[in-house]
């Protein structure tokens, strides 16, 4: 993992912190809490939280540039996901799957 630029660190610290704080990162696995932004998108009416690939570390509580490379499942897991059908996965194994196919 990256470390982000200083600038972007000061921007917005304190409103992932704050964030943090009150559980409003959803996004997370065993290593850190992942940052989102609402974007506007001509299919949908209302705005969509996607991940911004800057994330709060848990073991160090620093800020980190997440290279989006990077997969949040295990090989283990993966082959497991890759045994059922695709029907029966859902947005979030889709996407977990395609991070780690990277």
């Amino acid at each position: 993992m990256e470390k982000p630029p200083s600038d972007w660190k000061k921007r917005i610290w304190n409103q992932l912190v704050s964030y943090r704080n009150n559980n409003k990162l959803i996004d997370c696995n065993k290593r850190y809490f992942i940052a989102k932004k609402l974007e506007f998108t001509e299919r949908f009416s209302c705005p969509m939280a996607v991940e911004v690939n800057i994330a709060i570390c848990h073991s160090c509580d620093q800020l980190i540039y997440i290279n989006k490379r990077t997969f949040d499942i295990s090989f283990k897991e993966y082959m497991e996901l890759k045994q059922k059908p695709e029907v029966e996965h859902d947005f979030f194994t889709r996407l977990a799957i395609y991070r780690y196919e990277l």
